[in-house]
């Protein structure tokens, strides 16, 4: 009984680490001083995907300049002004989400009100 306990244990582990983990993407074949953004906004798109599930990609496909493949999330190119696309890539997922969202362990991002 035991050992039908522990590899119940240890499989279902091994399938959430399966789901859970995020693969890193190689950006190095992107100019220098872009590769940064490339790697923000991918992930940025696999952590929304843990979240909401593929609606991250059909939210991030719809960006101007943002080009991403459609299965992975793997970013193919960025347009003109990287910041801007990382800005307005967040702030869709908000607006998705009905709320902030935060990427860190910490409490959510507040709104400040005058």
């Amino acid at each position: 009984m035991a050992i039908v306990i522990l590899v119940t244990y240890f499989f279902t582990n091994w399938k959430r680490r399966q789901i859970i983990s995020i693969t890193s993407n190689d950006y190095s074949n992107k100019p220098k001083d872009q590769i940064i953004y490339y790697e923000i906004l991918s992930n940025i798109i696999a952590q929304m995907r843990l979240r909401i599930g593929n609606s991250a990609i059909e939210i991030a496909q719809d960006l101007p300049n943002l080009k991403i493949d459609s299965n992975t999330g793997f970013v193919i190119n960025i347009g003109d002004d990287p910041a801007k696309i990382v800005a307005l890539l967040v702030t869709r997922y908000e607006k998705f989400l009905g709320k902030p969202i935060s990427f860190g362990l910490g409490e959510p991002r507040r709104e400040i009100s005058n």
